[in-house]
Protein backbone atom coordinates (compact mmCIF):
# COMPACT_ATOMS: atom_id res chain seq x y z
CA UNK A 1 0.00 0.00 0.00
CA UNK A 2 1.20 3.71 -1.07
CA UNK A 3 2.42 6.12 1.83
CA UNK A 4 0.16 8.62 0.71
CA UNK A 5 -2.92 8.74 -1.42
CA UNK A 6 -2.27 11.77 -2.54
CA UNK A 7 -3.99 11.39 -6.24
CA UNK A 8 -3.82 15.64 -7.42
CA UNK A 9 -4.77 19.51 -7.00
CA UNK A 10 -7.80 20.95 -6.99
CA UNK A 11 -9.15 24.50 -7.25
CA UNK A 12 -11.87 25.00 -5.02
CA UNK A 13 -12.37 28.62 -6.83
CA UNK A 14 -12.01 27.17 -10.81
CA UNK A 15 -12.64 23.66 -10.31
CA UNK A 16 -9.22 23.31 -12.40
CA UNK A 17 -7.28 20.14 -11.43
CA UNK A 18 -3.54 20.55 -11.34
CA UNK A 19 -0.65 17.70 -11.09
CA UNK A 20 0.47 17.22 -7.41
CA UNK A 21 3.61 15.76 -8.68
CA UNK A 22 5.02 19.15 -10.30
CA UNK A 23 6.12 22.45 -8.31
CA UNK A 24 2.91 24.29 -7.87
CA UNK A 25 1.99 27.90 -5.78
CA UNK A 26 -1.64 28.99 -6.32
CA UNK A 27 -4.05 28.26 -9.26
CA UNK A 28 -3.54 30.03 -11.96
CA UNK A 29 -6.92 32.06 -11.31
CA UNK A 30 -4.78 32.91 -8.15
CA UNK A 31 -6.83 30.90 -5.87
CA UNK A 32 -4.96 28.72 -3.39
CA UNK A 33 -4.88 25.18 -3.90
CA UNK A 34 -6.35 21.99 -2.26
CA UNK A 35 -4.48 18.26 -2.11
CA UNK A 36 -6.82 15.87 -2.97
CA UNK A 37 -6.37 11.66 -2.17
CA UNK A 38 -7.69 8.59 -3.68
CA UNK A 39 -9.64 8.01 -0.10
CA UNK A 40 -10.70 4.64 -1.82
CA UNK A 41 -7.41 3.39 -1.97
CA UNK A 42 -6.89 3.80 1.88
CA UNK A 43 -6.60 0.56 3.47
CA UNK A 44 -6.06 1.67 7.48
CA UNK A 45 -8.65 1.54 9.65
CA UNK A 46 -8.81 3.51 13.51
CA UNK A 47 -7.64 0.52 14.69
CA UNK A 48 -5.08 0.39 13.02
CA UNK A 49 -4.20 3.73 13.57
CA UNK A 50 -4.49 3.10 17.34
CA UNK A 51 -0.39 1.66 17.20
CA UNK A 52 0.85 3.91 15.02
CA UNK A 53 3.29 6.68 16.90
CA UNK A 54 1.89 9.72 18.75
CA UNK A 55 2.40 12.51 16.32
CA UNK A 56 0.47 13.99 12.68
CA UNK A 57 2.38 11.35 10.69
CA UNK A 58 0.13 8.50 12.34
CA UNK A 59 -2.45 9.63 9.25
CA UNK A 60 0.56 9.36 6.65
CA UNK A 61 -2.22 8.45 4.09
CA UNK A 62 -4.21 11.11 3.74
CA UNK A 63 -1.20 13.38 3.64
CA UNK A 64 1.02 14.55 0.71
CA UNK A 65 4.28 13.16 1.44
CA UNK A 66 5.24 10.31 -0.90
CA UNK A 67 7.81 8.61 1.33
CA UNK A 68 8.46 8.00 4.23
CA UNK A 69 12.16 8.88 3.82
CA UNK A 70 11.08 12.42 3.35
CA UNK A 71 9.19 13.48 6.44
CA UNK A 72 11.31 16.09 8.62
CA UNK A 73 9.45 16.14 12.18
CA UNK A 74 10.22 17.03 15.60
CA UNK A 75 6.94 14.98 16.90
CA UNK A 76 4.59 17.44 15.97
CA UNK A 77 0.90 16.62 16.69
CA UNK A 78 -1.27 14.44 19.74
CA UNK A 79 -1.29 17.31 21.32
CA UNK A 80 -4.41 16.86 24.37
CA UNK A 81 -7.85 17.29 24.32
CA UNK A 82 -8.46 18.54 27.88
CA UNK A 83 -11.82 18.78 29.71
CA UNK A 84 -12.15 22.06 31.42
CA UNK A 85 -14.77 21.61 34.14
CA UNK A 86 -14.52 24.56 36.30
CA UNK A 87 -14.00 26.89 33.31
CA UNK A 88 -16.80 25.00 31.61
CA UNK A 89 -19.04 25.08 34.31
CA UNK A 90 -18.52 29.13 34.53
CA UNK A 91 -19.14 29.73 31.14
CA UNK A 92 -22.98 27.51 30.83
CA UNK A 93 -20.99 25.00 28.68
CA UNK A 94 -20.28 21.62 31.02
CA UNK A 95 -18.82 19.98 27.79
CA UNK A 96 -15.88 22.27 27.21
CA UNK A 97 -13.12 20.92 25.40
CA UNK A 98 -9.47 22.19 24.56
CA UNK A 99 -7.18 21.00 21.95
CA UNK A 100 -4.38 22.78 23.44
CA UNK A 101 -2.25 23.55 20.56
CA UNK A 102 0.65 25.34 23.10
CA UNK A 103 1.93 22.13 23.42
CA UNK A 104 3.48 21.04 19.91
CA UNK A 105 7.18 21.79 19.79
CA UNK A 106 7.72 25.13 18.79
CA UNK A 107 4.31 25.97 21.17
CA UNK A 108 1.95 26.53 18.31
CA UNK A 109 -0.10 25.31 15.84
CA UNK A 110 1.74 26.04 12.84
CA UNK A 111 4.15 23.64 13.73
CA UNK A 112 1.80 21.29 11.87
CA UNK A 113 2.25 22.62 8.66
CA UNK A 114 5.55 23.81 9.25
CA UNK A 115 6.14 20.11 9.09
CA UNK A 116 3.94 18.65 6.12
CA UNK A 117 5.18 21.69 4.07
CA UNK A 118 8.55 20.77 4.52
CA UNK A 119 8.45 17.29 4.14
CA UNK A 120 6.79 18.05 0.40
CA UNK A 121 9.65 20.65 -0.26
CA UNK A 122 12.15 17.97 0.22
CA UNK A 123 10.42 15.88 -2.64
CA UNK A 124 8.86 18.85 -4.54
CA UNK A 125 7.43 22.19 -2.63
CA UNK A 126 3.76 24.02 -1.89
CA UNK A 127 1.14 24.47 -1.23
CA UNK A 128 0.86 21.72 1.39
CA UNK A 129 1.09 23.47 4.44
CA UNK A 130 -3.09 23.10 5.42
CA UNK A 131 -2.67 19.50 5.45
CA UNK A 132 -0.10 19.37 8.37
CA UNK A 133 -3.00 21.43 9.95
CA UNK A 134 -6.19 19.50 9.10
CA UNK A 135 -4.14 16.66 11.38
CA UNK A 136 -6.26 18.73 14.40
CA UNK A 137 -9.76 17.75 13.13
CA UNK A 138 -8.51 13.83 12.49
CA UNK A 139 -6.95 14.46 16.09
CA UNK A 140 -9.94 15.46 17.43
CA UNK A 141 -11.97 12.45 16.10
CA UNK A 142 -9.63 9.93 17.03
CA UNK A 143 -9.54 11.52 21.21
CA UNK A 144 -13.27 11.62 20.86
CA UNK A 145 -13.56 8.02 19.76
CA UNK A 146 -13.74 8.42 16.31
CA UNK A 147 -16.79 10.98 16.31
CA UNK A 148 -17.09 14.77 16.18
CA UNK A 149 -18.28 17.67 18.76
CA UNK A 150 -20.98 19.07 18.17
CA UNK A 151 -19.39 22.47 17.97
CA UNK A 152 -15.83 23.36 17.33
CA UNK A 153 -14.14 26.99 17.95
CA UNK A 154 -10.96 28.54 16.01
CA UNK A 155 -9.54 31.48 16.02
CA UNK A 156 -9.52 32.31 11.75
CA UNK A 157 -6.48 35.14 10.70
CA UNK A 158 -5.63 33.95 7.08
CA UNK A 159 -8.12 30.45 8.40
CA UNK A 160 -5.84 27.93 7.04
CA UNK A 161 -6.74 25.67 10.83
CA UNK A 162 -10.61 26.04 10.04
CA UNK A 163 -10.45 25.41 6.59
CA UNK A 164 -7.87 22.22 6.99
CA UNK A 165 -10.49 21.16 10.00
CA UNK A 166 -13.33 21.26 7.74
CA UNK A 167 -11.11 19.15 5.36
CA UNK A 168 -10.46 16.80 7.37
CA UNK A 169 -14.27 16.01 8.41
CA UNK A 170 -15.09 15.34 5.22
CA UNK A 171 -12.65 13.57 4.48
CA UNK A 172 -13.22 11.18 7.44
CA UNK A 173 -16.83 11.03 6.46
CA UNK A 174 -15.63 9.92 3.54
CA UNK A 175 -13.59 7.19 4.50
CA UNK A 176 -16.08 5.68 6.93
CA UNK A 177 -14.02 6.63 10.03
CA UNK A 178 -16.84 8.87 11.44
CA UNK A 179 -20.55 8.70 10.91
CA UNK A 180 -22.13 9.79 7.98
CA UNK A 181 -24.20 12.73 9.73
CA UNK A 182 -24.05 16.39 10.17
CA UNK A 183 -20.71 17.83 10.62
CA UNK A 184 -19.98 20.09 14.22
CA UNK A 185 -20.66 23.21 13.58
CA UNK A 186 -17.60 25.60 13.15
CA UNK A 187 -17.35 29.12 14.82
CA UNK A 188 -14.93 31.48 13.45
CA UNK A 189 -13.43 33.62 15.93
CA UNK A 190 -11.64 37.26 15.15
CA UNK A 191 -10.91 40.30 16.80
CA UNK A 192 -13.05 43.75 17.18
CA UNK A 193 -10.25 45.05 15.45
CA UNK A 194 -9.77 43.37 12.74
CA UNK A 195 -12.95 41.03 11.66
CA UNK A 196 -13.28 40.56 7.54
CA UNK A 197 -14.59 37.01 8.13
CA UNK A 198 -17.39 38.23 10.41
CA UNK A 199 -18.45 41.05 8.25
CA UNK A 200 -18.99 39.11 5.32
CA UNK A 201 -20.84 36.44 7.38
CA UNK A 202 -23.03 39.08 8.90
CA UNK A 203 -23.58 40.26 5.11
CA UNK A 204 -24.13 36.95 4.16
CA UNK A 205 -21.22 37.33 1.63
CA UNK A 206 -18.87 34.79 0.03
CA UNK A 207 -15.60 37.06 0.14
CA UNK A 208 -14.82 39.61 2.41
CA UNK A 209 -13.64 43.03 1.67
CA UNK A 210 -9.67 43.56 3.48
CA UNK A 211 -10.29 44.95 6.84
CA UNK A 212 -8.99 48.42 7.43
CA UNK A 213 -6.43 49.50 10.37
CA UNK A 214 -6.15 46.33 11.78
CA UNK A 215 -5.20 45.93 15.09
CA UNK A 216 -5.64 43.49 17.40
CA UNK A 217 -3.08 42.15 20.18
CA UNK A 218 -3.90 38.89 19.27
CA UNK A 219 -1.23 38.94 16.39
CA UNK A 220 -1.77 35.56 14.74
CA UNK A 221 -5.52 37.04 13.89
CA UNK A 222 -4.63 40.28 12.39
CA UNK A 223 -5.24 39.20 8.46
CA UNK A 224 -7.20 41.87 6.94
CA UNK A 225 -7.54 40.18 3.92
CA UNK A 226 -6.79 35.92 3.85
CA UNK A 227 -6.25 34.58 0.60
CA UNK A 228 -8.34 31.30 1.20
CA UNK A 229 -11.73 33.42 3.09
CA UNK A 230 -13.90 32.45 0.86
CA UNK A 231 -13.41 28.68 2.22
CA UNK A 232 -13.55 29.73 5.95
CA UNK A 233 -16.74 30.96 4.97
CA UNK A 234 -18.11 27.77 3.12
CA UNK A 235 -16.93 25.91 5.99
CA UNK A 236 -18.88 28.02 8.30
CA UNK A 237 -22.09 28.28 6.08
CA UNK A 238 -22.51 24.27 4.95
CA UNK A 239 -21.85 23.66 8.93
CA UNK A 240 -24.85 25.55 9.96
CA UNK A 241 -21.59 27.38 11.94
CA UNK A 242 -20.93 31.33 12.91
CA UNK A 243 -18.36 33.76 12.81
CA UNK A 244 -18.11 36.33 15.71
CA UNK A 245 -15.72 39.02 16.74
CA UNK A 246 -14.47 40.02 19.97
CA UNK A 247 -12.48 42.60 22.24
CA UNK A 248 -9.37 42.79 23.52
CA UNK A 249 -10.23 43.43 26.55
CA UNK A 250 -12.32 40.28 26.82
CA UNK A 251 -9.59 38.62 25.05
CA UNK A 252 -7.48 39.79 28.06
CA UNK A 253 -9.96 38.49 30.40
CA UNK A 254 -10.96 34.90 29.57
CA UNK A 255 -6.93 34.49 29.33
CA UNK A 256 -6.91 35.30 33.01
CA UNK A 257 -9.70 33.58 33.93
CA UNK A 258 -8.53 30.15 32.26
CA UNK A 259 -5.45 30.52 34.04
CA UNK A 260 -7.02 30.86 37.74
CA UNK A 261 -10.01 28.36 36.64
CA UNK A 262 -7.41 25.63 34.89
CA UNK A 263 -4.00 26.75 35.45
CA UNK A 264 -3.57 26.76 31.16
CA UNK A 265 -1.67 29.76 29.89
CA UNK A 266 -3.15 30.26 26.58
CA UNK A 267 -2.37 32.29 23.58
CA UNK A 268 -4.60 35.74 23.03
CA UNK A 269 -6.04 33.83 19.60
CA UNK A 270 -6.99 30.97 21.81
CA UNK A 271 -8.42 33.27 24.75
CA UNK A 272 -10.36 34.58 21.65
CA UNK A 273 -12.49 32.00 21.17
CA UNK A 274 -12.91 31.56 25.14
CA UNK A 275 -14.24 34.61 25.09
CA UNK A 276 -16.74 33.75 22.01
CA UNK A 277 -18.16 30.58 23.41
CA UNK A 278 -19.18 33.04 26.60
CA UNK A 279 -21.09 35.21 24.17
CA UNK A 280 -22.37 32.28 21.84
CA UNK A 281 -23.77 30.59 25.47
CA UNK A 282 -25.22 33.88 26.63
CA UNK A 283 -27.28 34.78 23.16
CA UNK A 284 -28.33 31.33 23.07
CA UNK A 285 -26.70 29.73 19.85
CA UNK A 286 -24.77 27.62 22.15
CA UNK A 287 -26.86 24.97 24.28
CA UNK A 288 -25.66 24.02 28.01
CA UNK A 289 -25.89 20.26 26.38
CA UNK A 290 -23.38 21.30 23.51
CA UNK A 291 -20.14 19.55 23.28
CA UNK A 292 -17.92 22.02 22.41
CA UNK A 293 -14.11 21.54 21.23
CA UNK A 294 -12.11 25.30 21.95
CA UNK A 295 -8.61 25.23 19.64
CA UNK A 296 -5.90 26.71 21.56
CA UNK A 297 -3.28 27.38 19.20
CA UNK A 298 -0.28 28.59 20.97
CA UNK A 299 1.18 28.85 24.18
CA UNK A 300 0.82 31.86 26.41
CA UNK A 301 4.51 32.08 27.00
CA UNK A 302 4.70 33.43 23.17
CA UNK A 303 3.10 36.92 24.25
CA UNK A 304 4.10 37.50 27.86
CA UNK A 305 3.24 41.41 26.94
CA UNK A 306 -0.53 40.19 27.39
CA UNK A 307 -0.03 39.29 31.30
CA UNK A 308 0.83 41.74 34.48
CA UNK A 309 2.82 40.30 36.73
CA UNK A 310 5.64 40.68 39.31
CA UNK A 311 7.64 38.23 40.68
CA UNK A 312 10.71 38.56 42.57
CA UNK A 313 13.70 36.44 42.49
CA UNK A 314 16.15 35.23 45.19
CA UNK A 315 19.41 37.18 45.03
CA UNK A 316 22.38 35.07 45.16
CA UNK A 317 22.44 35.89 49.22
CA UNK A 318 19.01 34.80 49.23
CA UNK A 319 17.81 38.18 49.97
CA UNK A 320 14.52 38.51 48.01
CA UNK A 321 14.75 42.26 46.30
CA UNK A 322 12.15 45.02 47.04
CA UNK A 323 9.29 44.46 44.56
CA UNK A 324 9.49 47.03 41.64
CA UNK A 325 6.93 49.60 40.62
CA UNK A 326 4.59 49.88 38.12
CA UNK A 327 6.41 48.91 34.99
CA UNK A 328 7.47 52.42 32.99
CA UNK A 329 5.45 53.95 29.97
CA UNK A 330 5.34 52.37 26.60
CA UNK A 331 6.65 49.01 28.18
CA UNK A 332 3.86 47.07 27.81
CA UNK A 333 1.70 44.92 30.24
CA UNK A 334 4.71 42.56 30.86
CA UNK A 335 7.80 44.82 31.63
CA UNK A 336 7.75 43.35 35.15
CA UNK A 337 8.05 39.54 33.61
CA UNK A 338 10.50 40.36 31.18
CA UNK A 339 12.76 42.14 34.23
CA UNK A 340 12.42 39.01 36.75
CA UNK A 341 10.27 36.50 35.06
Amino acid sequence: MAYSALSHLDCPSCHRTHDADRVQGTCTCGSSLLARYDLAAVEVTPAGIASRPPNLWRYHEVLPVRSPSAVVSLGEGMTPLLPLPEYGKQAGVPGLLMKDEGLVPTGTFKARGAAVGVSRAAELNEPYRIEGKKTMGYEIAEQLGWRVPDVIVYPAGGGVGIIGIHKALREMRELGWIPDGRLPRLVAVQATGCAPIVDAFERGATESEPALDAHTIAFGITVPKALGDFLVLEAVYSTGGTAIAVSDEEVLTEQGNLARAEGAFICPEGAACFAAVKRLRRSGWLAEDDEVVVLNTGAGIKYPETVEVSVPVLAKDGAIPPTPGPAPPGRGRSAGFARYG
